[in-house]
């Protein structure tokens, strides 16, 4: 619970234990301006002080519900759940925060239409499912709830939720907050999917990636593997020619490699690559590479290597 703004006052100069009246004529049963101040008046004072001090103290703390007031918050602001389970598509909205349950707790029920009776155009709503195990469909349109894609939304667990606003006549979706479900080597593969995200370590899966690539440089006749990826390792097979090893084999010798060459300018010829002609070449897990001035092998000074296909 949050604290209470306002802190209680007491009238600590109030005099609880008069002296005794025995009723006689004398100057100590006189009643003087003095005494009252002193006795009544100036405690009263100073107690109705302490009020009013405490109570604008307190009223600081409070949100005024003015039009154009800015209230800032330096603390949180928090709005406790209430459980609602839905009955023939619809629930009655009491609170800002609600968890959705199904009817008759079946595992999946649609949400219709949020019943409010004393809701303010303009009021805020935040839903979400009660259990994990229980799906509730938000259906747009169907009652007064309008989703930003026109389509439904599937609340198949219990963190993923909806926020939307009341303009006067139906429940507008704001946003929403839903697990981020990530794409499988599969579904890199199919393609198809527009609800899964793409991580870094599946997205070479999909047909248009690559799916490895390599670049090369010569010196006095010797390969080095400067940089790549999916490649564990080059052999140096004779003169202007090279295998490529991948890291990750292909699903089959299906697939397509690119080469390219470059010679130095001394070399005054263009230089041809491409997959070496030996038999069982590309294999699934290594491809040889051809650099060729007009029929003969020649090192080129850089090579690279680009293959695509599936894994």
């Amino acid at each position: 619970m949050p604290t209470n703004p306002y802190t209680e006052q007491n009238d600590t100069g109030f005099n609880a234990s008069p002296p005794p009246d025995d009723g006689s004529q004398t100057s100590a049963n006189e009643i003087t301006w003095a005494g009252i101040k002193t006795k009544l008046a100036d405690p009263i004072l100073a107690f109705v002080e302490a009020v009013d001090d405490a109570v604008a103290a307190a009223f600081a703390k409070v949100i005024n519900t003015d039009a154009d007031e800015n209230n800032a918050m330096g603390g949180s602001l928090a709005f406790t759940e209430s459980e609602l389970t839905i009955t023939t598509g619809a629930v009655t909205v009491t609170r800002t925060a609600h968890s959705i349950d199904t009817e008759s707790d079946a595992a999946s029920d649609d949400l219709d239409t949020l019943t409010a009776s004393s809701v303010s155009t303009g009021a805020w709503l935040l839903i979400r499912a009660n259990n994990a195990a229980r799906t509730v469909v938000v259906k747009h349109s169907t009652g007064n709830i309008l989703t930003a894609d026109d389509a439904d939304f599937t609340m198949d667990d219990d963190q993923k939720f909806m926020l939307l606003q009341y303009n006067g006549t139906n429940w507008q979706e704001i946003s929403r907050s839903s697990p981020v479900s990530y794409a499988s080597q599969a579904q890199q593969e199919a393609g198809s999917s527009t609800t899964v995200a793409v991580s870094p370590g599946t997205q070479q899966y999909h047909d248009s990636a690559l799916k490895g690539w390599g670049s090369v440089t010569w010196s006095g006749g010797t390969p080095t593997l400067n940089d790549s990826y999916n490649v564990s390792g080059i052999v140096d097979d004779a003169a202007g020619r090279i295998t490529f090893t991948w890291d990750t084999d292909f699903s089959s010798v299906n697939y397509c490699v690119v080469a390219m060459g470059k010679r130095d300018a001394a070399g005054n010829l263009d230089i041809n690559a491409g997959i070496d002609s030996t038999a069982s070449n590309p294999a699934v897990g290594a491809c040889a590479v051809a650099f060729n001035i007009g029929a003969s092998g020649a090192d080129p000074t850089v090579g690279c290597v680009m293959a695509s296909g599936d894994q």
